[in-house]
């Protein structure tokens, strides 16, 4: 889900001194880049990785008759060890996405421009996880938590004018170079255990959850930073291919050219 945030961009105001004059207004950027990320997000997220360990069934086994089975190939194992799924969703990506930007400037070349933004996405997390010993379930809980990333992302937007048509075009390269992901709020709102072993799971068992929770979410975060580079390209430019590939040089230009705050 984190891997389409860079192509979308909000206006981003900073303080200034009375001597400086008024900030720059990239509100129709913002709209245009805005329709795409809409469009292109997925709403959720499954990482598995962590999900359906097994072993081969022992040749002596203990009442084999109370014990789970996994079909793996062409045979039975048994579930064992500790099982972990995440779920994450957007109830609405027009909503829960949210991306300002802190600075954009033409490159050397003037060739396009380097866009520096922070995008902030509201989403609904769960974790399930179960322990196996042989087939046999000794534990298993559901964690539901909302969560906030933010995500600091760097952009070089290649702008490239193609002058054989009127009105003339410009073809977009948009080319992710950093991307650093955070976990920024975490609430846990409920723990429900497995197996029918009761209705919730509070105190401090329920805050040790939560926090396995949070750090599970963050490691996703890290370890998916050079993939949100790589797929928030693609998605930008699939995106930007519509039309074959080209947007309005007019309302481009219009879009990256800073109009004074009113």
């Amino acid at each position: 889900m984190m891997q389409y945030l860079a192509s979308s961009i909000a206006i981003f105001v900073l303080g200034q001194t009375p001597s400086e004059p008024p900030p720059a207004d990239y509100s129709q950027l913002s709209k245009l880049v805005q329709s795409i990320v809409v469009k292109e997000a997925p709403k959720e997220f499954v990482d598995k990785s962590d999900w359906g360990k097994t072993i081969p069934i022992p040749a002596k086994l203990r009442l084999p008759n109370l014990r789970s089975y996994v079909k793996v190939g062409d045979r039975d194992e048994l579930p064992h060890g500790l099982w972990k799924k995440v779920w994450a969703w957007l109830d609405d990506p027009a909503k829960d996405l949210d991306i300002q930007i802190r600075d954009l400037r033409k490159l050397e070349s003037g060739k396009g421009y380097r866009v520096h933004l922070d995008a902030t996405m509201a989403f609904n997390a769960v974790q399930d996880v179960q322990h196996w010993q042989k087939g046999l379930a000794t534990f298993g809980f559901s964690a539901q938590a909302k969560a906030t990333i933010t995500a600091r992302l760097e952009l070089e937007v290649g702008l490239e004018l193609k002058a054989g048509k009127f009105p003339p075009e410009i073809k977009v390269e948009p080319k992710v170079v950093e991307a650093k992901l955070l976990l920024k709020d975490f609430e846990l709102q409920r723990v429900r255990p497995l197996y029918g072993l009761g209705a919730s799971v509070e105190g401090d068992k329920a805050r040790d959850i939560g926090n396995d929770l949070k750090g599970v979410l963050q490691s996703l975060l890290t370890g998916h930073e050079a993939e949100v580079r790589e797929k928030a390209n693609r998605a930008i430019a699939r995106a930007l291919e519509e039309g074959k590939g080209n947007i309005s040089a007019g309302s481009l230009f219009k879009s990256l050219t800073p109009q004074k705050s009113k």
